[in-house]
């Protein structure tokens, strides 16, 4: 199934938001985890470096900094198995066991790592050994073999053949990437290795294997040099190895590149389709550090690590986007990644697959509030960005936040996302800490009568990202929500409230040809794209790639009609195409542009 690929002229129909769908059958990023604070964070909390399992039928997602783990049985609703929290810390985010190692699951470090060996599903952290699950719903567990000498940022790949090989990144002076066999089915006892796979200077000799992230006004451009990397991650498809690994790590342009071969040991070059995860914009921007999956369905997932880094250059959010092959090149669909998707089994092909086709109404909208918090505007809620937030004065009960859509609008799904202002939360998820977000929404006409939308003034979880899809939609102007109790005691803030559903209207005119303007040399790695104005569009979305048939990166533009879109590959050609969308649908393109290579 190719979700990025062309629309053919005679398929170019527009995606346009449905009335109604299956019930609890959508989700939104980023994912709503109740995510873990930090003790040395400040009031940041965090996750990131994600990996999901299959396994007996639900789906177990592993995260850094956690203390725990989640599972599901859909990946709309994740369940939370905490850890015992018998972990002192020291230093900036150490932790040592209190003296029963045997009975602690390593929860609080960096990287974990988790695969399905010989039946059992077998779980591993940074520097740790391996620890095999009996019950993974109820957290039971007992270590089954020491770590390999080099494993830091690793992953656990089970081969078709039922071989086992653990790749990781090595620590100075070992840097690099290290593959190792081990034995499922004798405590995973080393077979062969570690030996390096992709040491460091591992180059190519010109610069096709050259790019760097980031629009170059921003001044952010970085040479992808050092192979070392972070998160070492392997897929295999159609009897290729894609040994990928993470760079740029706090910065919304964080990404995957890969390398292939055709042995697990390699050696391995660069992949021509690089970056395979990408999402330098949104919401909620980047997508590194990344793990994939296959569903019960057969479709391929990519769960990846989200930017924030407000509180901390590591406060950073899961996200989950659905992802393939093509032949030799892998690629994650993040087309309009932040609007809602669907769960297993509703995807379609084409660019946007996944989506639902609910459109985002509250964009930039007027907004009003019981009080505003001094250098927390108004809006900061609706300014699709996660690192600003909007703040009532107090997290008092009765605190109060409009939306004003400008028109009737049907709405079908609502994202709350609480920001952690003034929150004294500490890690451990303690009780004393109330972690728990208890609110009502109402919808209204005239924005004075209103009508309850949903209720949650009896919740008692804690939802940071909290994504809620209507039953029945509603068609209103007005959306208010109202606070009853904000987790971790802090104020009632918002670092954006999302409206989703149809603006009722028409999807906008279709775009026409973009002109794109691609440097030489080094600067090959960047093109700058414009186009003119499509009638009835709000914003747009560049989709590029090397084939007419597989533009499967892309790049959404809420604001103009110009963007810099980075991460090419110098010395190869590409194809882009402009899509156009509004409150009431997307429209795609069908103008392709050819673009030399640069060199």
């Amino acid at each position: 199934m190719l979700l990025g690929a062309a629309i053919p002229a005679e398929a170019a129909t527009p995606l346009v938001p449905p009335e109604k769908i299956a019930p609890n059958s959508t989700y939104c990023n980023p994912l709503n985890l109740d995510y873990c604070f930090r003790p040395d964070r400040g009031t940041g909390r965090e996750a990131a470096d994600p990996v999901i399992v299959p396994f007996k039928g639900d789906y177990y997602l592993f995260s850094s900094k956690s203390a725990g783990y989640w599972w599901s049985s859909d990946l709309i609703s994740w369940n939370l198995v905490p850890s015992n929290d018998n972990y002192s810390y020291i230093g900036d985010g150490e932790h040592v066991p209190n003296g029963q190692p045997e009975k602690d699951l390593p929860v609080w470090g960096y990287n974990p790592a988790a695969s399905v060996v010989d039946g059992a599903l077998v779980y591993s952290q940074q520097c740790d050994a391996f620890y095999r699950f009996m019950d993974p719903k109820k957290g039971t567990f007992e270590r089954v073999g020491d770590r390999v000498p080099v494993a830091n940022d690793e992953w656990i790949f089970t081969d078709d053949d039922g071989k086992v090989y653990v790749y990781a990144v090595g620590f100075k002076p070992v840097r690099g990437i290290y593959v190792t066999e081990v034995n499922p089915k004798d405590h995973l006892k080393i077979v062969r290795g570690p030996e390096p796979c992709m040491p460091v200077g591992d180059t190519q000799p010109d610069d096709k294997g050259f790019f760097r992230i980031g629009p170059a006004e921003a001044g952010t451009s970085v040479p992808i040099a050092n192979k070392t990397g972070e998160g070492a991650l392997m897929t295999k498809r159609n009897g290729i190895y894609h040994l990928q690994i993470s760079v740029r790590c706090q910065l919304p342009f964080y990404c995957d590149v890969a390398y292939t071969s055709t042995s697990p040991w390699g050696p391995y070059k660069y992949s021509p389709a690089n970056p395979v995860a990408y999402r330098p914009v949104g919401f909620g921007g980047g997508a590194g550090n990344s793990g994939t999956f296959t569903d019960s369905k057969g479709n391929d997932w990519r769960v990846v690590t989200a930017d924030t880094s407000v509180f901390h250059m590591f406060e950073r959010r899961v996200a989950l986007y659905p992802a393939g092959s093509d032949k030799d090149m892998l690629y994650t669909d993040t087309y309009l990644g932040d609007l809602p998707q669907r769960g297993v089994g509703g995807r379609k092909a084409g660019p946007g697959g996944n989506l639902v086709g609910w459109m985002l109404l509250s964009h930039k909208k007027m907004a009003t509030a019981s009080s505003v918090l001094p250098d927390h505007p108004l809006e900061h809620a609706f300014d699709e960005n996660i690192r600003t937030w909007w703040s009532a004065k107090t997290g008092d009960k009765g605190e109060w936040l409009a939306v004003d859509l400008g028109k009737p609008c049907r709405i079908n799904a609502v994202q709350v996302n609480f920001a952690e202002q003034d929150v004294t939360a500490q890690a451990k998820r303690r009780s004393e800490d109330e972690l728990y977000h208890q609110y009502v929404m109402e919808a209204s006409d005239d924005g004075k009568n209103w009508k309850l939308l949903f209720d949650k003034s009896a919740n008692r979880q804690d939802v940071p990202h909290d994504y809620v899809q209507l039953e029945t939609p509603v068609t209103a102007r007005h959306v208010k929500l109202t606070i009853i109790h904000m987790a971790g005691r802090g104020k009632f803030a918002l670092r954006d409230l999302r409206v989703f559903g149809s603006g009722l209207g028409k999807p906008p005119a279709e775009a026409m040809a973009p002109v794109v303007k691609r440097g030489k040399d080094q600067d090959a790695i960047q093109a700058g794209i414009e186009w003119p104005a499509a009638d009835g569009a709000t914003g747009y979305v560049v989709r590029w790639g090397q084939a007419k048939d597989q533009l499967y990166h892309s790049q959404d533009v809420r604001d103009g009609t110009r963007t810099v879109v980075s991460g090419l590959t110098g010395g190869l050609d590409y194809f882009f195409v402009i899509d156009s969308f509004n409150d009431s649908g997307v429209t795609f393109g069908r103008k392709v542009v050819p673009c030399s290579g640069g060199l």
